[in-house]
């Protein structure tokens, strides 16, 4: 099953590029594509969004503001022309950061490591059910989840 995806950036290059190298990923899906962040932040509120590829600088709002609407469970990778973010990104727990111009061989690293997070929590969501018979929260899969994950910078 493919990864259900949406891209929100403000420049029009980038947006056209990253929604390209989406279309062209085997395991993704665009599902939408946005220059104004607060249209993709409605788009992925409404509808079930595995990943997020989310400029940092916008107008409006900021690519960190909105993450923090987000739902936990979306994967996110942030990007931006300023490598000077990757710290502040993976604090905000974005699954990967990536650095403009975006580089298709990082961006694969950083779909592939969406991916293992994705299995990991399924995995874990399972083990939680045969252990206590019963459906884990986020948060309890969240605490088991960081210890084992850690986000990566391309």
């Amino acid at each position: 099953m493919k990864l259900q995806t949406v891209v929100i950036d403000d420049s029009l290059l980038q947006r056209i590029t990253t929604a390209h190298f989406v279309e062209k990923h085997p395991d993704l899906e665009l599902i939408g594509s946005y220059e104004d962040p607060k249209a993709g932040l409605a788009k992925v509120v409404s509808s079930k969004v595995d990943l997020v590829i989310l400029d940092i600088e916008m107008p409006g709002i900021n690519g960190f503001e909105l993450m923090n609407c987000l739902n936990p469970e979306v994967q996110v990778i942030l990007n931006s022309t300023l490598a000077s973010y990757a710290d502040t990104a993976m604090q905000f727990g974005a699954t990967a950061f990536l650095q403009k111009p975006l580089q298709k061989q990082k961006f694969n690293a950083a779909i592939t490591e969406v991916s293992l997070n994705i299995a990991v929590i399924k995995l874990l969501e399972a083990d939680v059910r045969q252990r206590k018979n019963h459906t884990p929260t986020y948060q309890h899969l969240k605490r088991h989840f960081e210890t084992l994950s850690v986000p990566k910078v391309f």
